[in-house]
């Protein structure tokens, strides 16, 4: 959709993400879902010398992912399509075959990540991870990914997921409630993207 109308990606995403929650209420009648194989439980539960498995394959795809983006002909035309497309199209090469690849491959991420949260927490819910789009967002942004595209690492996301669990946690453990967690998540969104708009721009200007 995003190619063929040239809609922007994000805007998809937004309307793909109530289309999905939409279909989960719909399919499960807005109910928890408890029966599990007890296999799957026990599986959510192990851990590889005192680390959770859980952890272990999110450490892994991350590597993974680091791999394919800075070590792979593929990586290396996603970075360049981020900072110009249209020489990207100009050299020779199809955009748009890396960008569909991009998005389904985000598409199974998103999938493997629901399935190791039903792992830790061993129900389904059409309501869980309602808002994680904007943990997600953030995470990114202050990981270095940079909004305007070309730039980004999958060790800065990690660490900014990381910072951002430590936030939720410590403003938990002040006796932050969920609202006001809610609006420190975003202002740290907007102080990040306003601090790489000047990075670019500085960018910008170093390079004149």
């Amino acid at each position: 959709m995003t190619e063929r109308w040239h809609i922007h990606s994000f805007l998809v995403t937004l309307g793909m993400l109530n289309i999905a929650r939409g279909l989960a209420l719909q399919i499960s009648g807005s109910r928890t879902i408890f029966s599990f194989p007890a296999e799957f439980n026990a599986f959510g539960t192990q851990t590889i010398l005192g680390v959770p498995v859980i952890f272990v394959i999110a450490l892994v795809l991350v590597f993974i992912g680091r791999f394919v983006l800075n070590r792979t002909v593929y990586g290396r035309m996603i970075y360049a399509i981020g900072n110009n497309e249209e020489a990207v199209r100009l050299s020779g090469h199809n955009p748009s075959l890396y960008k569909m690849a991009a998005f389904t491959l985000c598409g199974v991420m998103v999938g493997i990540a629901s399935i190791m949260y039903m792992l830790r927490l061993n129900i389904a819910s059409p309501i869980l991870g309602v808002g994680f789009e904007l943990n997600a967002i953030a995470a990114v942004v202050i990981g270095g990914t940079s909004m305007s595209g070309g730039k980004g690492s999958m060790i800065g996301t990690l660490l900014g997921a990381c910072i951002i669990g430590v936030l939720n946690n410590g403003l938990l453990l002040l006796g932050m409630g969920d609202f006001a967690r809610q609006i420190v998540t975003g202002f740290i969104i907007i102080i990040a993207v306003i601090i790489d708009t000047y990075r670019v721009k500085f960018s910008v200007q170093m390079a004149e």
